[in-house]
């Protein structure tokens, strides 16, 4: 494993960031066609950090690879349930590529919708069912405004 605790890594830290990562990504399909790239991309990581989350808790780290369909075949043995639907894993597979929206790809473009936000966010919702009991206790005890070693802190309304 390229990455593990000893790094400083942890289960609820991956899971904060990646929660966050498409929750943001929520608001950029929404916000219109020019923010599809960015929201795609977010999406694409806020799941890789999900699944990575996972590896480190069932395998006390994780590799050094982005390919979302490759991390989620190794820990859906981990799941509570089925797993992701037939739909989800072609879903998957799509958003795996979103991590290639990082630069202009104009030989081989990649494309992002607003369309493709809910699907993304419905393989979440099927990892945030099935995940270990464990982990979701950690989910539950994850503070909003401290994340990374940091504490977040939003600068009163100025009245400007």
């Amino acid at each position: 494993m390229n990455f593990t605790e000893e790094d400083g890594y942890t289960v609820k830290d991956l899971l904060q960031f990646g929660i966050d990562h498409l929750e943001s990504s929520r608001i950029l399909y929404s916000g219109g066609a020019h923010c599809f790239d960015s929201a795609g991309y977010l999406a694409q990581l806020g799941l890789e950090l999900c699944f990575k989350a996972l590896h480190l808790y069932a395998n006390k780290g994780f590799n050094n690879t982005h390919n979302l369909v490759q991390l989620y075949k190794e820990i859906k043995g981990e799941l509570t349930g089925d797993g992701l639907s037939a739909d989800q894993l072609t879903t998957l597979s799509e958003v795996d590529k979103y991590y290639e929206l990082r630069y202009p790809r104009k030989h081989d473009p990649v494309e992002s919708g607003d369309e493709d936000c809910e699907r993304a966010l419905s393989i979440y919702d099927t990892l945030m069912e099935q995940m270990p009991e464990e982990v979701q206790e950690a989910l539950k005890t994850i503070n909003p405004l401290k994340k990374g070693g940091r504490v977040l802190m939003e600068k009163e309304d100025q009245g400007i």
